[in-house]
C-alpha cells in the first residue's frame, strides 16, 4: 500500500492508502481501520473522518441542519 493522503486532525491520524494495483483502499482514523474496493466508499471514510476530527476540534458546527 503507498500513501495518497496523511494528517494528524484532533491528536489522531488519518490516513488514505491504495494498493499497487489501485483497487483496494484503506482508510486509517485513529485505531479504526477500514478497507473497500470502491473509490466512492473510499472517499465517503475519508471525509467522514476529516469533518468528525474537524468537529472534534470545535472547528466544524456537526449540528443537523433543518432541511
Amino acid at each position: 500500500m503507498r500513501i495518497c493522503f496523511e494528517t494528524t486532525c484532533a491528536g489522531y491520524p488519518i490516513k488514505l492508502e491504495q494498493s499497487e494495483s489501485g483497487k483496494v483502499f484503506k482508510i486509517t482514523y485513529g485505531q479504526q481501520i477500514d478497507t473497500t474496493r470502491s473509490y466512492s466508499e473510499a472517499a465517503r471514510l475519508l471525509g467522514g473522518a476529516l469533518m468528525h476530527a474537524a468537529a472534534c476540534e470545535g472547528v466544524l458546527n456537526n449540528e443537523a441542519p433543518n432541511d
